[in-house]
């Protein structure tokens, strides 16, 4: 029986954020990514390869805000990954994960690179707490223009996973998340 709680720091960073455990991190954000196509109605195209990165996010002058991400990869087709579990109810978490997807986006620039260099940046946050006011434990959200509904980009991509909504018995998981999520709340009991 695990006795450790997935969702401490400690025990998710050494779990999702080790290179040891790369394949467990990739299951954990295909799961993620698929359930954010099922959900468009689009085509899900796996990732095949996460490599980890430096979880720091230096300041970039001297009264900046210096931030560490629980666990930054990015895949083969150069997408960044933040991926963060968040156990304490916090508000305004929303600002934060603009904040960590923003310094994200915009640490992929060094100085002499174009905008073209700029690749597609996902944040996906687990939260052992209710903060949306949507009856979903997963919503993903995207920029798009309101009058069409057409997207802008697809440089831009949240996933809010509020675990505590999920609450099927065993037999009903359906979904590769369902099971995650299912996991991540019920694996130290």
């Amino acid at each position: 029986m695990c006795r450790i709680n997935p969702k401490v720091d400690f025990a998710f960073k050494k779990l999702f954020g080790s290179a040891e455990n790369i394949d467990i991190l990739t299951g954990l954000v295909n799961s993620v990514l698929e359930e954010g196509a099922k959900t468009a109605g689009e085509v899900f195209y796996p990732i095949e390869n996460l490599t980890l990165k430096n979880p720091y996010n230096l300041a970039d002058y001297e009264h900046g805000k210096m931030s560490i991400l629980d666990i930054k990869a990015q895949d083969s087709q150069g997408t960044w990954y933040d991926i963060e579990m968040q156990i304490a109810e916090q508000g305004y978490y929303d600002k934060r994960a603009f904040y960590y997807w923003a310094k994200m986006y915009v640490d992929q620039l060094e100085s002499g690179k174009g905008f073209m260099e700029l690749r597609k940046t996902v944040g996906i946050h687990l939260l052992d707490f209710d903060y949306l006011a949507e009856p979903n434990y997963h919503n993903v959200y995207r920029i798009y223009n309101v009058g069409s509904h057409k997207p802008l980009s697809d440089l831009f991509e949240l996933h809010f996973i509020e675990m505590q909504k999920l609450s099927k018995p065993l037999a009903e998981l359906r979904s590769n998340l369902d099971r995650w999520v299912t996991f991540l709340n019920r694996a130290y009991e």
